[in-house]
Order: C-alpha cells, then structure tokens, then sequence
C-alpha cells in the first residue's frame, strides 16, 4: 500500500473518531517529516490557504514520522478552542509577508510568505503549537522569538503506528517517542488511533512449546545465543518451567552477574527459533519491579479517570498476547521481582496461576477502553501458555520471599559459574580477548574460589567486563602494563564490594597470597586486614 494510501486511511481515522466538520492540512515528504529538534517536536511543514474554512469547526495538521527504516508513525494535531487564533495567525503572516525584520547575524530578510506556503509547526516545552513560514535556522534566538506568536493550543494529538504488528508497537524507538510526546502534552492530549488490525509478526518456529525440545536441543540453542551455564542451572531451568502443562514459573536466585535475566532472555529467543539476541521477540516481556509496588497494579494495570482509558503495564500485555495466541509460549520475566513484596503485588497472579481462574483485572461490570485501543474486560482467563521467571537478588535492598511463594515456584540457585567456558567464548571472539583471557584468567577463577564459600563471589559479568577492559586497556599486548592494569581492576570491580568480620579472616589471608604481585591490590587487602581490630572490615570505608 503506497504511503499517500496509509496516510489518507490515518486522515479518515481521526475524522472519525471527532466526528465533527474538519479542515485538513497534510505535510508530505520525506524532507517534512514530524521529528524532535533542539527544543521542540516539528510537526510538518504543510502548504495552507490564507484561512481556516469557515464550515470547519477545527482544524488537524497531518504528517509522518518516520521512527525506523521499517516503522512509520503517523501523528495529527487537532487545534479547536484556537481555530480563530489560528485563522488570526494566518492572515496575520499574510499581512506581513513584505515587513522585513533585520537581525544581528542573519541579516535583513523577509520572515513569511504572501501566500502561507509551506508554514511550520513547531509543538514546544509549553504544549502549545507555534508557526512561522520563512523560518530562521536558529528558533530558540531570543531576537527573534516574536515571529513565533503566542501559541496554539492544541486540544488533541493522535498517532497511528504502521507496520501494525507486535513488533513494531513493542519497538524502543516507538516506546520512547511516545513517552516524549506524553511529556510535552499530558496523557489525556494524546491517544494512539488503531486504523489497521494488529498483525502477528512470529515465526513458524513460535508455534510450538518447549517441552516438545529436547534438553540437547535447548542447551545447543541457548549456547549458539552466547550463553554460558553449567548443565544443572540449564537444565534445571528447562525441566522445573516444562514439568507441568498448565504452570509454568520458575525463580531464579544467585550472585548479580551470573546472567538471571538473560538466561530468561536467551531460552526465550532459544525456544521461538530466533537466531539472534538483536532479533525482536514479540513473545517476550521484560517486566522489571519497581521498589513502591504494594498491589497488583503495577502488573495488572489501573483505569486512568484522566484519559478514560485503562493502562496496560507490560505483563498484562503477556498475558492477552498469551490469549490471542494460545498455541505459542509466551514468556515474562519478573525482573529484580524482591525489591517490593511480593506477597503484596503477586497474590492475584498467583491465585490465577494456581487455580486456574480468570485473573481480576478492574471492578467495572463491562469491557472498558484501553491504551493499546483494545477493550479490557473485567476479567481474563488465565492462560496455560505463558511463562513466569522472576529473578531476585539477595542482598540489603531486597525482601525475602515467603513460603507462600517459594511453595509454586521451582527455585533455581545460579550461583554455579563456569569460567571456563566463559573464557573459551570470549577468546574465540578476537586475538586480543584471547590474549587478555591467558593473562587474567586463571588469576580471576583463583579469586573467585576464595571469595565464594563467604557469599562474596563474582558472576560472569564482572568476569567478562575484567577481560574487555584489560583487552582495551592494553590493545598492543604490552605485557609490562598487563599487571598494572590487573591490579587496577581488582580493586575497582571485586574487592570493592567486600566487607565482613572476623569470620573472613581466613579469606583476607588466602587473598594476600594471591595477591602478592598486585601491590595496590594487596594494600586495600592488609589495610582490611588491620581494620579487624576494630571487629569489622569494610573495602569503601
């Protein structure tokens, strides 16, 4: 369908939606296409008559944003409590299409045309629409701020997204445009028109559920994704989601860096068939939980009295993509999910999940609107294909889980590291990881050994980010600045975090001997050695 055709469809959406008289303006053209620049959103740059007609009773400007090669947004800004203002506006840049205006560096000029062509719109900070037609480069120049005017409000902004698939609404690009218009107009102001029907972007290989994969299968896939588990944590991970047909929830536990979330990530990608992470999975759901979660709204979202439409957060859109799609697994990770209680937020999820019933969304008897412009029942059934993984951490900022949870979930501890295999991935990218591997990594496992059995251990994260960084900071292979940067490492990503009492000591004395040859390293070891006196040891203090 040719651009001209989608846009036309998007205009004879919104002149349905106000159902009243409209005059359209359309900005065509890849050159006045809707984009942010320095200091405000430019709409478009439409061609318009001297007036509004006077039957219109408002008036919307039309154009495109092109957000990606592949998705385009079309956007109309509706003005109609200033359709005089606006009328006023244009016969007033009329009127002085011959004044010439004289500016310190631009010169002498003309600042509008005689016949309004090609008039820009500019929506800035203050929510409010500003035009001008031979507009200078520079719009935030104080000398020349009155050729603006005062401002239009405008009363409504809709946008439409094309490709119409989950792809595309699910996109970083979109999300984040969306959220910077939501900051220049308030949420009531803005509204997403569905002019074509949401299309399934997945894959044949989606249509299938994991426990149809063998366990080879899942490991060669999550592998050929850059993952590096132990066979237990894998597998543990792939039995203890499958085991059942009709509950899938799994939580998985460990040092920070051990690689939770994309352990989730990758089996996700693994199971749909996708042979990269950069490739989009619709399927997937990144829901991290926000420390101020104390019920379930922030998974099963709330009606906003302000924009008369229900909010649909990220795991309630798993799980109506679960329903829409009932042949294909559908997964959610619950991120960081013990920095609230999860007692509080989690407890209708749950009784959902093990019942079986439908999950409670909102009190009012029928459906209502939602901002994905689908209606949202009261209630939705719970669906036997999707996929619950919540990752905690332990440590001061988080809560401890209750029995009540613990009792419906399979507990994954991914502690378990195999730097081995790490290093063998990491030196198979490049000649100088692989150098940089030979020089720090027996060093950093022996680390590792020792700091563990204290709960003080390291992931695969810190370990791979010591290798990179030694990799760039010693590009040339120069040995005689290869201990150097070790030693600055050691103490800048793993002794940092150590702290403890008397019961360390013994680690503090096993960490001397390995440290012997990293004398800044080694200082901050005795120097917490010393503080022992005192009955504790802190590396930060």
């Amino acid at each position: 369908m040719p651009l001209a055709d989608r846009q036309a469809q998007f205009r004879d959406a919104v002149e349905h939606e106000l159902a009243i008289p409209l005059s359209f303006n359309l900005s065509s053209g890849f050159s006045n296409a809707a984009r942010f620049v320095e200091g405000a959103f430019f709409v478009g740059r439409p061609n318009l008559s001297n007036s509004v007609p006077a039957a219109a009773q408002a008036w919307c400007v039309l154009s495109t944003i092109f957000s990606t090669q592949t998705i385009e947004v079309h956007v109309g800004l509706v003005v109609r409590e200033d359709l005089e203002a606006l009328r006023q506006r244009l016969q007033y840049m009329a009127a002085h299409s011959e004044v010439e205006i004289t500016h310190s560096v631009l010169g002498t000029f003309l600042p509008f045309s005689q016949e309004n062509n090609n008039v820009s719109f500019y929506l800035y900070s203050d929510g409010r629409l500003y035009t001008t037609t031979k507009q200078p480069k520079n719009l935030m120049d104080a000398e020349l701020a009155h050729l603006l005017g005062d401002g239009l409000r405008v009363d409504h902004l809709y946008y439409s997204v094309h490709p119409p698939t989950l792809a595309a609404k699910n996109h970083p690009a979109l999300t984040g445009l969306v959220q910077d218009l939501r900051s220049i107009l308030d949420s009531s102001r803005v509204s997403e028109l569905y002019v074509w029907p949401t299309q399934p972007s997945l894959l044949p290989s989606m249509f299938h559920m994991p426990r149809t994969l063998s366990i080879d299968e899942v490991r060669h896939r999550v592998e050929a994704l850059g993952g590096v588990y132990t066979p237990d944590i894998l597998d543990g991970f792939h039995f203890g989601l499958n085991f059942l047909e009709d509950k899938h929830f799994v939580i998985l536990t460990g040092l920070s860096g051990t690689g939770k979330t994309s352990l989730v990530r990758r089996y996700a990608h693994a199971v749909h068939g996708l042979a990269t992470l950069n490739d989009d999975d619709p399927l997937f759901f990144l829901c991290p939980v926000r420390p101020d979660w104390t019920d379930p709204l922030g998974l099963t979202g709330h009606f906003d009295v302000f924009t008369n439409r229900y909010i649909v957060p990220d795991f309630l859109r798993s799980v109506i993509t679960a329903n829409a799609y009932p042949n294909c697994p559908v997964f959610v990770c619950l991120d960081e999910m013990n920095l609230a209680r999860v007692e509080y937020y989690f407890s209708d999820v749950l009784s959902a999940m093990e019942t079986g019933l439908p999950l409670r969304l909102h009190s009012h008897d029928v459906s209502v609107q939602s901002d994905l412009g689908v209606p949202i029942p009261p209630t939705i059934p719970w669906p036997s294909n999707l996929f619950i993984v919540g990752t905690v951490n332990v440590d001061e900022t988080t809560h401890t889980i209750s029995d009540k949870v613990l009792d419906r979930a399979q507990y994954i501890d991914t502690s378990e590291t195999n730097f081995h295999l790490l290093f063998e991935h990491l030196s198979a990218e490049s000649a100088q990881l692989a150098w940089s591997v030979g020089r720090c990594g027996a060093l950093l496992t022996q680390v590792n050994t020792i700091l563990r059995p204290q709960g003080m251990g390291f992931g695969y994260r810190v370990a791979a980010e010591v290798v990179r960084y030694h990799a760039f900071a010693v590009p040339n292979q120069e040995a005689e600045h290869s201990t150097a940067v070790i030693d600055q490492q050691l103490r800048q990503k793993i002794l940092v975090k150590m702290k403890g009492t008397e019961r360390q000591r013994e680690m503090l004395v096993a960490l001397q001997g390995a440290l012997a040859h990293y004398p800044n390293s080694l200082a901050l070891v005795n120097r917490m050695l010393e503080d022992l006196a005192e009955g504790w040891f802190q590396a930060t203090r």
